[in-house]
C-alpha cells in the first residue's frame, strides 16, 4: 500500500434523496516532511481509574515504556496519573537523560488501576497548570471511560494545549477520544490488548515532531460550488488521511486543492491536488455515508433534533433521534396464538475491562488443527474450594472450564493491613510513608542527624542520601529538577547546598510542640546558632552554592516536622 503512486483518490455517486444531485468523497494522503531534530516537551498523563484494571493497565504500561524509550536528548517530560484525583510524579519538567528515563521506568513498573473513578477534567486542568517555560503538549493514555465529554473538551480548548491520545484496551471510547483530540488540534491512536504498541507510539512521536498545520482549507473549481461540505480537519500530520465530503447540484469537474497553513506562517502550503474529472462512479450508498458525516459535524452536535431527525429519516440512518424497525409479516397459519416469552440477555463486558477476564493470544498450527476437537473455553473466578477440587489440569479439561484466581486487588492481604491512629496531631504528623511501612527520614530526623554528626561526615553525594534513607523522590527532585536548573552545579555541589539549607532551618519551627516542652534543646540551639555564625561567605565550604541554598530555603519554608514540602513529595495529590 505504501508504494501507491497517487496520494489522493476520489469517488462520486448520486444522492440518495435526489438522484440529480451528486455526492463526492475526496481522500488526501499528504507527504509532510519530518524534522527529526525537533525537540518535544510533553506532559504524560495516564489513566489509573478502576475501569483500566486488567488488560488496559497492562497495555498502558507497555505504551508508557515505549514512549519513554522514544524520548531523545533535549526532550522534556513529566509524569502524572489520575483516577478520582490526580498524582504528579513531579511538578517540574524533566530533561530526557538516562537517569531520568530510568526513574520514569521504575514509576511505570509500579502503576496500578487503583485510583477509583475517572475525573478526567480535573486531572487535565491540574496537568495544564504544571509549570513549563516552553510550549508543551499533553500525551494522554486512557480507555476514555468518561461521562461528560463536552465539559472536558471545553476545558482542554481553553488551555491551549494539544492533546495526543493513545486509547488502550479492548473497548476504548473511540468517539469521545477522537472528539477530544480533534478539538485541541492533536491526534488520536488506539492500541488493542493483543496489538504491538511500538508502531502506535512511533506514529504519535512522528506527529509530535512534525510541523503543526493549524488551518486546513479546500479550494474548489470555479465552475463547481458545493451545496454542502464536511468540516475541514483542524490539523494534519504525517501519516494522516484527510477525507472531504461535498454535495453538488450536478456532477462536479475540475481540480480540487488541499491547502494547509503552518502555525505562525502567513501563507498556506499546497498539501495535495486532485482531478475530480477522473473520479470513479459509486452508487447512492456513498451519499448515506456523507449524511452520517454531516450528522457528526460539530455544528449539529447539541443542536435541535428537528434538522438531525430530518436528515436521518431522509437517508434512513439510525441516530439518537431515530430507531431501526424490522417487521416480518407471518402467514396467518404461522402466527402465534399466545404471548411471546421474554428472554433476559446478560450484559456483556469486553474481556479485560475493569479487571474482568483477560485477552489471550492462542497460536494454532494449521497442519494439526482439528475443528471438531476445538471447544470453547469458559473462564470464571474460582473459590478456594473449587481451586482445591480442580487443582489438576485433568479435572479442568473434564469439567470443560478453566479457572483463574481472584485478582490481587480483590484479595485481602492481612500482612498489608495497617491501622492508623484514631487521631493524629498535626505536630506529631504520622506520615503516609509510615502508614505504608516505608519509614523515610523526615525534615526533623535529618536535622537531628546533622546536629549529632560531625560536619566532615555529612552526605556529599546522592548515594549518601540514599544511605541515610532519605526519600527517593526527594533525591530525584535534586537530580532531575535542581541540577538542570543550575548547569554549573555538580552532584556534590547540589547535595552540599541542600544539606546546608536543611542545617540552617529554624529549629523552633520544625520541632514538634511535645519535643519543645519535654526535650532539653539548649545544646541543639547552641549548635544551631554556632552553625549560623559559620554561614558567613568567607567560611562556606567550596562545594556550597549560596544561590542554590537560597532557592531550596524558599521551598523549605513549607516543611513540617514529619513532612517535606509538596514539591519534594513522591506524589502530589490535587
Amino acid at each position: 500500500m505504501d508504494q501507491l503512486s497517487d496520494n489522493a483518490v476520489v469517488a462520486i455517486g448520486p444522492d440518495y434523496v435526489n438522484a440529480e444531485r451528486h455526492v463526492m468523497l475526496a481522500s488526501f494522503y499528504p507527504q509532510i516532511p519530518q524534522n527529526a531534530n525537533a525537540k518535544v516537551s510533553v506532559k504524560i498523563l495516564v489513566d489509573c481509574s478502576g475501569s483500566m484494571a486488567g488488560d488496559s493497565i497492562a497495555s498502558a504500561r507497555r505504551s508508557l515504556q515505549s514512549i519513554v524509550d522514544n524520548l531523545t536528548d533535549g526532550d522534556r517530560f513529566c509524569l502524572s496519573r489520575f483516577g478520582n484525583h490526580v498524582e504528579h510524579r513531579s511538578r517540574a519538567m524533566w530533561k530526557s537523560a538516562p537517569a531520568s528515563k530510568a526513574a520514569a521506568q521504575r514509576w511505570i513498573d509500579g502503576l496500578e488501576a487503583d485510583l477509583g473513578g475517572t475525573e478526567m477534567e480535573a486531572a487535565l486542568s491540574s496537568t495544564f497548570e504544571l509549570n513549563d517555560q516552553l510550549q508543551s503538549d499533553v500525551l494522554l493514555i486512557t480507555d476514555g471511560d468518561i461521562t461528560d465529554i463536552t465539559s472536558v473538551i471545553l476545558s482542554a480548548k481553553k488551555s491551549g494545549h494539544r492533546l495526543f491520545i493513545v486509547g488502550v484496551g479492548n473497548s476504548p471510547a473511540e468517539s469521545h477520544l477522537r472528539r477530544l483530540a480533534d478539538a485541541t488540534k492533536g491526534a488520536c491512536d488506539f492500541v488493542a490488548t493483543s496489538e504491538a504498541v511500538e508502531p502506535a507510539v512511533l506514529r504519535m512521536f512522528n506527529r509530535l515532531r512534525s510541523p503543526h498545520f493549524d488551518t486546513i482549507t479546500c479550494v474548489w473549481p470555479e465552475e463547481c460550488t458545493p451545496i454542502w461540505t464536511s468540516e475541514n480537519t483542524s490539523t494534519l500530520f504525517e501519516g494522516d488521511t484527510c477525507h472531504v465530503f461535498a454535495l453538488f447540484a450536478q456532477k462536479p469537474k475540475g481540480v480540487l486543492q488541499l491547502l494547509g497553513r503552518r502555525l505562525g506562517s502567513a501563507l498556506p502550503e499546497e498539501l495535495g491536488t486532485l482531478d475530480i474529472s477522473s473520479a470513479t462512479t459509486s452508487d447512492h450508498q456513498l451519499s448515506r455515508v456523507a449524511a452520517n458525516a454531516r450528522l457528526n459535524a460539530s455544528s449539529l452536535i447539541g443542536s435541535g433534533s428537528t434538522e438531525v431527525e430530518k436528515i436521518a429519516l431522509d437517508y434512513q440512518l439510525v441516530t439518537e433521534q431515530t430507531n431501526f424497525l424490522l417487521i416480518h409479516e407471518r402467514p396467518e397459519s404461522e402466527k402465534a396464538s399466545d404471548m411471546p416469552t421474554l428472554y433476559q440477555v446478560k450484559h456483556m463486558i469486553p474481556a479485560g475491562h475493569s479487571g474482568i477476564g483477560q485477552t489471550r493470544l492462542r497460536t494454532i498450527d494449521p497442519l494439526v488443527f482439528d475443528s471438531a476437537s476445538c471447544k470453547p473455553a469458559v473462564y470464571r473466578m474460582a473459590t478456594s474450594s473449587e481451586r482445591a477440587r480442580l487443582a489438576s489440569s485433568r479435572d479442568r479439561v473434564e469439567n470443560g472450564m478453566e479457572m483463574y484466581d481472584i485478582p490481587a486487588f480483590l484479595r485481602k492481604k492481612p500482612d498489608d493491613v495497617v491501622t492508623a491512629p484514631d487521631s493524629v496531631d498535626e505536630d506529631d504528623a504520622v506520615t503516609e510513608s509510615t502508614l505504608q511501612g516505608k519509614e523515610k527520614l523526615s525534615p526533623l530526623g535529618l536535622l537531628t542527624l546533622l546536629d549529632t554528626t560531625p560536619e566532615r561526615n555529612w552526605p556529599i553525594c546522592f548515594d549518601d542520601l540514599r544511605h541515610i534513607d532519605l526519600s527517593e523522590s526527594l533525591i530525584e527532585w535534586l537530580e532531575f529538577v535542581v541540577m538542570p536548573e543550575f548547569p554549573w552545579a555538580t552532584e556534590s555541589i547540589v547535595v552540599a547546598s541542600f544539606i546546608r539549607a536543611v542545617a540552617s532551618m529554624n529549629v523552633c519551627r520544625v520541632m514538634p510542640e511535645q519535643a519543645k516542652k519535654k526535650a532539653d534543646t539548649r545544646s541543639i540551639f547552641k549548635r544551631f546558632f554556632k552553625k549560623n555564625e559559620q554561614l558567613l561567605p568567607q567560611n562556606i565550604s567550596p562545594d556550597v552554592d549560596m544561590k542554590i541554598v537560597g532557592e531550596i530555603q524558599l521551598l523549605l519554608k513549607g516543611a513540617k516536622p514529619q513532612q517535606w514540602p509538596v514539591e519534594f513529595n513522591d506524589f502530589v495529590d490535587d
